[in-house]
């Protein structure tokens, strides 16, 4: 009778877990699915305001700002949905006993060294990949949605590029789809799934690639913090570095940039690396 109650115990507890695992999953499809929902139909009254001759200037980063906002507007409930039903405290600064100094100093080491990844990458596809069909395809669609840059406002293009887009990306992806993958799978799992999911979402080769490396760098950051507040910074200074202010983007700023990123290269992979032993030896590596 006791080899019966246990079993049934255990069936109800699968079964729980496999309940929990699918409201989990619904929960994540749902929550970055409101992104394109917003997209589409914000996308549809930007066209229609733009096709306005008197609203024809009017300036895509500051649309996309505004998009960025209305999703704001509910994946910030959300985090507070994740707090109270999971414990999840995304906004919390890291711990007392973390140096919030130094964690800030090794967050910017990671951010140019994973520039300098995307440096990298980008040079050689530019010079070995730019002939291959599905890379030559990518290489037009990406210097196509960059090339107007130049021509819109910087205040816009700052707003959206460097402040709004990445509090928004890593609400969705470290905020929401870690978490949710990491309870389930794990943190190897919750950073690998995440990342890869970050990088398909730019939908654009070669962008897939640096993005999904990128997301691995952000998620170790989340993982070993506990809190939101450095990869926000990371992912906001490493846009930045992309998109400099017009006075800014000069040869030697530019030289300098390229330099510092190639240097921190290697210095970024041992941080990364070191956090991940740190949280292994105090935690475990796939305590959430």
């Amino acid at each position: 009778m006791k080899n019966i109650w246990m079993k049934l115990e255990n069936f109800n507890m699968v079964k729980n877990n496999r309940l929990e695992l699918f409201n989990s999953l619904v929960f994540c499809i749902g929550a970055l699915s409101v992104y394109g929902i917003v997209e589409k139909y914000l996308g549809d009254v930007f066209d229609y305001i733009v096709a306005q001759e008197k609203y024809a200037g009017i300036s895509y980063y500051m649309l996309d700002m505004i998009m960025c906002i209305a999703c704001l507007m509910f994946y910030i409930p959300c985090m507070y949905y994740l707090k109270k039903k999971d414990g999840i405290a995304v906004f919390d600064f890291p711990k007392k006993e973390m140096n919030f100094g130094l964690l800030t100093l090794g967050a910017c080491i990671v951010t140019l060294g994973v520039s300098g990844i995307t440096t990298v990458w980008l040079d050689v596809v530019y010079s070995y990949l730019k002939d291959v069909p599905i890379f030559k395809q990518s290489i037009a669609s990406y210097e196509d949605s960059w090339g107007g840059i130049d021509n819109e406002p910087y205040i816009f293009v700052f707003l959206a590029v460097v402040i709004f887009g990445p509090i928004l990306e890593e609400l969705m992806f470290r905020g929401i789809l870690l978490n949710m993958m990491a309870k389930h799978f794990g943190n190897v799992l919750g950073v690998l799934f995440s990342s890869i999911a970050f990088g398909v979402w730019h939908m654009e080769l070669i962008q897939d690639v640096y993005t999904a490396f990128f997301a691995v760098a952000m998620a170790i950051l989340y993982v070993y913090t506990r809190s939101i507040m450095l990869p926000i910074f990371s992912h906001s200074l490493f846009n930045l570095l992309g998109t400099l202010p017009p006075s800014m983007e000069t040869t030697a700023v530019s030289n300098i940039i390229d330099n510092l990123n190639y240097i921190f290269m290697l210095p970024a992979m041992v941080i990364c690396i070191l956090m991940t032993i740190d949280y292994k030896k105090r935690y475990g590596i796939d305590r959430n």
